[in-house]
């Protein structure tokens, strides 16, 4: 019997998972909220300096950590989530769209991306990849 079955709520392991699931779909929202503030600071042409130093460093720390659960992922049971119909429908096309933009602009303007904006989209790709490795989901 579960501890929901009990109707003593839910299990710490259930409760760890869902914390585990809520700090990576965190992660994944941090990478668009980097690419916004990137691209405005490009186009507005006037980065403010206290909040670009804590960008560039929290999305390079960001990236990292991202890619290191990614690399020790491979110690997890093997599993792999089905993408979530909203991700497949409307996230992962604009997710798509975006990059596009990106590249075109680099080309265009044959200029390099911020690094805020670059991290940002690896933070992305990194945690969306994580959410779907990790042996959890929202039902258990």
């Amino acid at each position: 019997m579960t501890a929901k079955e009990n109707g003593e709520g839910m299990s710490p392991l259930t409760a760890t998972k869902h914390l585990m699931e809520l700090g990576f779909t965190f992660l994944a929202f941090f990478g668009i909220v980097l690419i916004a503030y990137g691209t405005a600071a490009v186009y507005l042409g006037n980065p403010w300096p206290p909040i670009d130093a804590a960008a560039n460093w929290m999305s390079a720390l960001f990236t990292l950590v991202a890619a290191a659960v990614v690399a020790v992922s491979v110690y997890f049971p093997v599993h792999s989530r089905c993408a979530d119909p909203v991700t497949r429908r409307y996230v992962a096309p604009a997710i798509v769209a975006l990059v596009a933009l990106a590249l075109a602009h680099m080309i265009w303007s044959q200029a390099v991306l911020p690094p805020a904006v670059t991290n940002g989209f690896a933070i992305l790709a990194l945690a969306a990849s994580i959410l779907r490795v990790l042996p959890f989901s929202s039902g258990t």
